[in-house]
């Protein structure tokens, strides 16, 4: 599946390249909420945190309202597991898990006859930079870059606005991802999470577009 994936992102990037009709390149910053599902400890769940996100992002056009768009950036990931406490009827936040990736989405980008609302759907490769699970009650930080896999598979959708200030063009989008592959297996407090682990968010990022 994975070769599958990498093969298809690669057999795009050079198709991309023989048939341009535009290009643009820019910049872009952003926030994330990202959360883990999968098989939960006893008496836990996951829930979403915060994080964020900066890179850089280029549109090949395939045509005037179609282009492949390429955003290699580095994305910081945050998950909460929360346990329940006996007597009490709020859980308590035990550890978050902080996820770092370098990224490379690969997204066909739709753009709608006013040449300002877009739909996106692509997928990404996510190499794990660094993960450390921080302790909420002590403080304490472990580092557990060495229980995740090599690389994440993720599928994006998304939706987007964009419009000229001039020659640059300035654009907002809001995507969905959802890993397709395991991420690791994680064993927090003592307690084994095994079978599937997988990550989903909402990513918003602004930036701005400069024609080549």
């Amino acid at each position: 599946m994975q070769k599958i994936v990498i093969f298809t992102i690669i057999t795009l990037l050079i198709k991309a390249s023989l048939t341009l009709a535009q290009v643009r390149v820019g910049v872009f910053g952003g926030v994330n909420s990202t959360n883990f599902t999968g098989d939960n400890p006893p008496s836990a769940s996951f829930t979403s945190d915060y994080g964020y996100n900066v890179g850089t992002s280029a549109d090949l056009y395939l045509g005037e309202d179609i282009a492949l768009n390429i955003q290699p950036l580095y994305s910081s990931q945050s998950t909460t597991l929360q346990y329940d406490v006996r007597y009490q009827y709020d859980k308590f936040d035990s550890v978050t898990v902080t996820n770092d990736y370098f990224e490379i989405p690969v997204n066909v980008k739709i753009i709608a006859n006013n040449q300002m609302a877009y739909v996106t759907a692509g997928i990404s490769l996510a190499i794990p930079l660094s993960s450390t699970a921080k302790n909420n009650r002590n403080g304490n930080t472990q580092d557990i870059i060495e229980r995740y896999e090599t690389y994440v598979i993720h599928a994006n959708f998304g939706v987007g606005i964009q419009f000229s200030i001039g020659k640059p063009m300035l654009f907002v989008e809001l995507r969905y991802s959802q890993s397709l592959t395991n991420l690791t297996q994680l064993i927090i407090k003592e307690v084994e999470i095994k079978n599937k682990l997988k990550s989903n968010g909402l990513h918003l990022q602004t930036g701005i577009l400069f024609n080549l």
